[in-house]
């Protein structure tokens, strides 16, 4: 199970790392947050999004060598998904018994293989320990990413290492994280077509009388057959759709209606968002004109997606378009956001001058959006998710050919 030599990661954009890692003057990072111990290692397993503080780093230095420190309970999950190109250190107790060996699947051997064969310590602050002395980094210049880590683990952590980086580590990743391989945007269009898929199929059978709790559990059904995690599903009927309510059983579909919904999903760690609206029967000509304004918003958006567009321009040509397409006093304090192992990422498209990233950067994935709520009278919901490429926008998500009812 152990590896020694630097490999190329399936989905970590490891010359990106060094580059980052070497304007930063780190030579190495300690990563404890859920998404960070994903991108670096590939491992997924569901506690990861359950436990706080759940003891699971990811170790990594500039030059792309990596270590994964995990529970030896989570022998099974490694066994069946190995982590990506690591060295592997495991801590704690788990005991089972076995079968001699010869009579084992080739998966159980696995399994065995995990519990008896990585470096094994007791705690989980031990096999961190061994990791940063086998890696060679004790000495060197270490960020610490110390989103799921206790106070106590980082004060632990910063006495043996004499050379912690001012550097915030969970801020380094993400700035690492921005622009995505190919095989994540892969991830992206794969959760992004399912969510968008099932978002489709609930609103495309809603009839009068389903409820909001109806059709969102009809969501949630159509999302896990077509293989993802279901997210969060804001469903909400007529003038409800004004709003962004939990589902109520008693609201349901009526004729002259639209329904607003913005649904999303997670596959491999990987987030979708999608917004999209169905009207039923005779829908009031004041939600035509709003959507036929989303329209004008979301088509300028895609107009101006290229590397360097400052982000705060855009989003300011995406609201002027909505209110010169027939509603003037528009606002919003943002049109979209960054996509991936968090459903908000760098950067946030705010009309705000101030804006936390300056420009588009080529390789990221972006949600691009203009919602309409208007309290007691209705809302709508057009969002889509894209590539930022040399030419334009990529889009992973049906777009304009799903922006009419």
């Amino acid at each position: 199970m152990r590896r020694t030599d630097p490999r190329p990661d399936s989905v970590a954009n490891l010359p990106r790392l060094a580059t980052l890692f070497a304007e930063a003057g780190v030579d190495a990072l300690v990563a404890s947050s859920v998404e960070n111990v994903i991108y670096l290692a590939g491992y997924e397993h569901w506690p990861l999004h359950v436990f706080r503080e759940h003891n699971v780093f990811a170790v990594v230095r500039a030059d792309g060598r990596r270590a994964l420190i995990a529970p030896r309970n989570a022998g099974e999950y490694l066994a069946m998904c190995p982590p990506d190109d690591c060295d592997l250190y495991t801590y704690g107790e788990f005991f089972v018994v076995s079968a001699p060996l010869e009579e084992l699947s080739e998966l159980d051997r696995a399994l065995m293989a995990v519990r008896r064969e990585p470096a094994h310590d007791d705690t989980a602050r031990q096999a961190l320990h061994r990791a940063l002395h086998d890696l060679g980094v004790e000495s060197g210049r270490v960020s610490i990413d110390g989103q799921a880590m206790s106070a106590s683990a980082r004060a632990w952590l910063a006495e043996r290492l004499p050379a912690v980086a001012d550097v915030d580590g969970n801020e380094l990743m993400r700035a690492v994280r921005r622009v995505k391989t190919e095989p994540e945007i892969e991830r992206l269009r794969t959760v992004a077509t399912a969510a968008e898929g099932a978002m489709r199929f609930m609103l495309d059978s809603a009839t009068v009388g389903d409820s909001e709790v109806d059709l969102v559990r009809r969501f949630e059904h159509a999302a896990i057959e077509r293989g993802i995690q279901p997210g969060h599903c804001e469903t909400n009927i007529g003038e409800r759709a004004g709003g962004c309510y939990p589902p109520d059983r008693e609201v349901r579909v009526r004729n002259g209606v639209a329904i607003r919904s913005d649904c999303g999903g997670r596959y491999r760690g990987y987030w979708a968002d999608t917004g999209r609206n169905t009207f039923v029967g005779d829908v009031p000509s004041d939600m035509v004109k709003a959507l036929n304004a989303m329209r004008a918003g979301m088509e300028t958006l895609v107009e101006h997606v290229k590397p360097g567009a400052v982000v705060s321009d855009l989003a300011m040509a995406g609201i002027e378009a909505v209110r010169a397409a027939g509603l003037p006093e528009y606002r919003r304090h943002h049109v979209g956001h960054g996509i991936g192992l968090e459903m908000y990422e760098h950067p946030i498209l705010t009309p705000r001058s101030d804006g936390e990233r300056r420009t588009l950067v080529e390789g990221e994935v972006i949600n691009l959006e203009v919602p309409f709520y208007a309290v007691g009278i209705g809302g709508l919901q057009l969002e889509d998710t894209v590539v930022v490429t040399a030419g334009g926008a990529r889009f992973l998500t049906s777009g304009p050919e799903t922006w009419a009812p």
